[in-house]
């Protein structure tokens, strides 16, 4: 009988726990804000942990058809305008670690994002 009543508890300390996590809202994702000017994206180095979901959040204060763009096949930013004074918001989820690239239509302008182990 004892060991039915361990048995027991164990069980239902072990169901409590799981629901309790279940329950735990998931941590919201990081924003790292990024201008853009004519010169590039500011910061060009971004630094993320493998597995992490950030917005990147895209502040463009250029009106260039190049500068005014983000794309990354990596990163899995598909080509987006960045339209001056406007906010673009992407989010994206960290890959395996590395270094990735993102950069404008033409390539020029360019950024990486490095990933670290978790």
């Amino acid at each position: 009988m004892r060991l039915r009543t361990i048995i027991l508890s164990l069980l239902l300390t072990v169901v409590y726990t799981s629901i309790a996590h279940a329950a735990e809202p998931a941590a919201a994702a990081r924003t790292i804000d990024i201008n853009v000017t004519d010169d590039g994206y500011e910061p060009a180095k971004l630094e993320l942990a493998a597995g992490e979901t950030v917005r990147l959040a895209f502040h463009s204060e250029t009106d260039s058809e190049c500068a005014g763009s983000v794309e990354s096949e990596d990163l899995g930013i598909e080509p987006t305008r960045l339209p001056k004074g406007q906010t673009t918001t992407i989010e994206i989820k960290a890959p395996r670690p590395g270094n990735y690239s993102f950069a404008c239509s033409m390539g020029m302008n360019t950024g990486t994002v490095v990933v670290k182990g978790s």
